[in-house]
Parts: structure tokens; C-alpha cells; sequence
């Protein structure tokens, strides 16, 4: 965003230790009662919020809470652990708002949202990253840029 002259401001921050339940379990393949480390963000700009992620971490990543989620996520991680994303997969929804999140989004219930649903995996296709971003559909664009692979 920076790069498009777009400064991104955190409206909200939350960085704690919490036990890992739901798809959270299974995406990162973690057991039950693991224990990871949860970044929840509303992120923004031009005064408004644009987006909310949630991101959980696996747990051999060895984070301490201390790191500093108001810089960019990946190199955070990459300095606090030495580990580099490597690829990822997505999945995008279309979703409504619900009242907790609309109040987050500072949006209506029931607003549209688009939800991007990503793992993060390292060189060894190891899961370092689970998350759920929200977007506000009508104050973000996304743009694909697809080529034919060259076999």
C-alpha cells in the first residue's frame, strides 16, 4: 500500500496467547489445547476501516508477544523467527457483516463483505499462518494478475 502512496492505519491491535479451537486446529495441525499466538487487526485508511484479519500462528514458530504488529506482518515474523513465507493458499467468500463485526468495520449489518481465508506455509510446506481478513467490498478493489505457466 505504501507503494501506491497509501498510508494504512491500525484502528485496532490485539496481539495475545490464546487455546487454538475450530479450523484453526485443523488448518494449522495442531492438538487440541495447543496453545498459539492470535493478531486480530482493523486496518484502514482515508479514515475509514477497510479490512479486519485475524491471523493465528503456529506454535513452532516460538513467538514471545513481544513483537511489534503495527509494521508489516511478514517481516515481523521473518525478524522475530527466521522464517520466510513461502507460499499460500486462498480462498475468497462473499459474507454479510454481522453486528459485532459491522460495529469493527464501522458499517451496517449485513453490509457485504468479501472474507480471504489463507494458510501460510514455510520452504518445507509447513504451516506458519491461518487467517481470516474481512474486507469492506466497497472500499477495496481486487485486482488478479494470472499467467499461463510456461510447460
Amino acid at each position: 500500500m505504501a507503494a501506491k502512496g497509501i498510508t494504512v492505519r491500525n484502528f485496532l491491535l490485539d496481539y495475545r496467547l490464546i487455546e487454538a479451537s475450530g479450523a484453526t486446529l485443523n488448518a494449522l495441525q495442531i492438538p487440541v489445547g495447543a496453545q498459539v499466538w492470535r493478531v486480530d487487526r482493523v486496518r484502514g485508511w482515508n479514515g475509514k476501516p477497510v479490512l479486519n484479519s485475524t491471523s493465528w500462528f503456529h506454535p513452532r514458530l516460538h513467538l514471545k508477544g513481544t513483537e511489534d504488529f503495527n509494521h508489516p506482518l511478514y517481516e515481523v515474523l521473518e525478524a522475530a523467527t527466521g522464517v520466510k513465507p513461502h507460499h499460500a493458499q486462498e480462498e475468497f467468500l462473499a459474507v454479510v457483516a454481522d453486528a459485532a463485526r459491522a460495529r469493527l468495520l464501522q458499517v451496517s449489518r449485513k453490509t457485504p463483505l468479501l472474507l480471504r481465508r489463507h494458510m501460510v506455509f514455510d520452504a518445507g510446506n509447513r504451516p506458519i499462518e491461518f487467517a481470516e481478513v474481512y474486507y469492506v467490498s466497497s472500499r477495496f478493489t481486487l485486482t488478479v494478475d494470472m499467467q499461463r505457466g510456461t510447460s
